[in-house]
């Protein structure tokens, strides 16, 4: 058995500005999102127990995602080991990158999706929500879903299981998609709720076998040390 702790990165500029921030945009946390890796550092240290021998700590090669992984790494234990995966990357939003969420184009964006929805239909849809964000996203450019889900999967399937405890520091996108393809949890998706504030934890059990894995959600998300 390993207990996984998924973390979104400390909190940036970005994040403040109301621009979409994802892969094509490097940004350092700022001072806030320093505080809040250190408060999550020692969560995991003295709450959770986590040391220098009994976890990993794996991160997104993102500036903003490294930076907490360090802080975080440094409150349990700075000889820990820290290595960094390309596909906890954010995922990529083509055109609409750095854009204000009020942005025309963003705003057509969302407006394609709703249009393409039908009446009745909602996020809580997989195969539903699927099919619209295939047809619409390559218009602008976003990372299919396909591919961000072939990561996400890939990483968790593949994951070691020699340590009982392992920490992932990753973004926003990255965590509604373990959720959706890891998990398979849909309805949670909409919003802010999937995807938790800078630095909360979603705590996860896996069990089985690399072949069958089985995944079990303990806590989403978790705020209690910020």
């Amino acid at each position: 058995m390993v207990l996984i702790y998924i973390i979104r990165h400390g909190e940036t500029d970005m994040n403040t500005s109301g621009k979409i921030n994802d892969a094509n945009i490097d940004t350092s946390i700022n001072d806030k999102g320093k505080k809040q890796a250190k408060k999550t550092g020692e969560y995991l240290k003295k709450v959770r127990k986590l040391n220098g021998s009994n976890c990993v700590i794996y991160t997104s090669p993102a500036m903003r995602a490294v930076q907490t992984a360090t802080i975080i790494k440094n409150e349990i234990n700075r000889k820990l080991k820290m290595q960094s995966d390309e596909r906890l990357l954010e995922t990529s939003k083509g055109v609409l990158s750095g854009l204000s969420k009020t942005d025309k184009l963003n705003k057509k964006y969302s407006n394609d999706i709703d249009k393409a929805l039908k009446k009745g239909d909602t996020l809580h849809n997989r195969e539903r929500i699927t099919d619209v964000l295939n047809n619409i996203n390559p218009k602008y450019g976003v990372e299919p879903i396909a591919v961000i889900k072939k990561r996400v999967v890939d990483f968790f399937n593949n994951l070691p299981m020699d340590k009982p405890n392992v920490v992932i520091v990753t973004h926003a996108g990255i965590v509604t998609s373990i959720l959706i393809h890891v998990m398979r949890i849909m309805q949670i998706i909409n919003g802010d709720q999937s995807r938790g504030k800078n630095c909360t934890i979603t705590a996860m059990e896996k069990t089985g076998s690399k072949k069958n894995p089985i995944y079990t959600l303990l806590t989403f998300p978790n705020t209690e040390h910020l």
